[in-house]
């Protein structure tokens, strides 16, 4: 009770003494600034929750974080002018979905009459490795703008091999064209019609060659201090070509062997297809710079290619004894075809890490390494035999028809380039 009297009495006066101030602040000249309101007094006072301050003045109080600037600044980079070159080591592997040379038969059950010996059949395909190439270009950067000129060349020439041996008495291998025994109306007639069981040993080699040309204007813009991306669209040429050549043969002659059985066993199919084309390419690059110097590369881009294909000229060599008991030391046939004009889509990326060293005069030297990858759809084109009337080990490709075969080709590996801009 007593504290509740004193609680009335304490608000009492508070209330007297204000009238007062206000009766003296009306006599008194305007002040500049009002005085602060007094302070209310209540019976259970709860502590703000905790917020970092910093001193501003001896009288002002102002959050720790008032000037963090969290904006995202977007903007034109004024970028140094003059010239870049780069220049840049390519380790990449080649492929394409045609690389398939020959086929291996094998018998599950050799004791059986032939049709019931139940063969089955695997591929073979020419596996391609990783190899050396080079890539130059130049850049020429635009004062004040945030553009700039670049043209680039790529250049790639590859070749493997691939062999294989079948084993004597259950296995043989041939071309795709004709794959088991020769067909016949009874038993007794398969053992003068043996299709290409005398085939014992098959290569295959694949060789690529790739050129490609990309020149291009390009926008920079960026984002916040670190990011910058390179917006460009320019023209891409590009040159392809393919050949997979393919090699069988028999079991040598007997050293003691005469004419024309001296004579050894060898077919050869020659398989070369070429794409060249140009067109309009866009895409974008990106560059993350840290403060240290590292930086994060990356590009994508796109091109539509209008150019001329010349398919593959299916050329079959063959030297047999049979033809050589027909007089014919080697008998050469071909299909051919025309070249006509195509239209392909590619696409390109990379992905690389680089650091950069930036020297007084401006000048700067940078290094990057990382992974690349392309892709064209459909650029080689080809004809091959599709079913042989007579059995091929006899030297002669004698189709009963032809078929059209299309190929993707595809692009991957390492780089490793060095820039100097002055």
């Amino acid at each position: 009770m007593f504290l509740k009297q004193c609680y009335i009495v304490a608000i009492v006066v508070l209330f007297l003494v204000a009238r007062v101030n206000l009766v003296w602040a009306g006599e008194a000249p305007a002040m500049e600034t009002p005085p602060p309101p007094a302070p209310v007094i209540t019976e259970e006072i709860q502590a703000p929750a905790e917020i970092p301050f910093e001193s501003a003045a001896p009288t002002e109080w102002v959050p720790a974080d008032a000037n963090l600037d969290l904006t995202l600044r977007i903007g034109v980079p004024d970028l140094r002018p003059g010239w870049q070159i780069d220049v840049g080591a390519l380790f990449l592997k080649p492929s394409s979905n045609n690389l398939g040379y020959a086929v291996l038969t094998t018998y599950k059950n050799p004791g059986a009459p032939e049709p019931l010996a139940s063969p089955y059949w695997e591929i073979q395909s020419v596996t391609t490795s990783y190899q050396p190439g080079f890539e130059v270009g130049s850049t020429y950067t635009y004062q004040n703008t945030g553009r700039d000129f670049q043209l680039d060349w790529q250049h790639l020439r590859t070749s493997n091999h691939s062999a294989i041996s079948a084993l004597s008495g259950t296995q043989w291998v041939s071309p795709f064209s004709q794959t088991g025994p020769g067909s016949a109306d009874t038993y007794a007639d398969l053992e003068d019609n043996d299709g290409v069981n005398k085939l014992r040993r098959a290569e295959g080699i694949a060789k690529y060659a790739y050129d490609a040309v990309n020149l291009d204007f390009g926008q920079h813009v960026d984002f916040g201090s670190s990011l910058d991306l390179r917006l460009f669209a320019g023209l891409s040429f590009a040159r392809l070509q393919e050949t997979v050549e393919s090699s069988f043969y028999g079991d040598p002659p007997e050293p003691a062997a005469v004419f024309p059985a001296s004579v050894p066993l060898i077919l050869s199919l020659d398989n070369t297809s070429t794409f060249t084309g140009v067109g309009p390419r866009f895409g974008v690059d990106s560059l993350y710079q840290t403060q240290g110097g590292l930086r994060f590369t990356g590009q994508i881009g796109a091109a539509l290619l209008v150019g001329r294909t010349e398919p593959s000229q299916y050329v079959f060599g063959a030297v047999a004894e049979d033809l050589a008991a027909l007089g014919i030391s080697y008998n050469q046939q071909q299909v051919t075809s025309g070249g006509f004009t195509q239209v392909v889509y590619s696409a390109d990326a990379k992905l690389g890490i680089g650091f950069e060293h930036i020297f007084s005069g401006g000048n700067s030297f940078s290094i990057d390494a990382g992974y690349q990858a392309s892709v064209y759809a459909d650029p080689f084109a080809g004809y091959a035999t599709n079913h042989n009337v007579l059995p091929v080990q006899i030297g002669s490709l004698s189709t009963a028809s032809v078929r059209q075969t299309n190929s993707n080709f595809t692009l991957h590996g390492f780089y490793l380039n060095l820039t100097l801009q002055w």
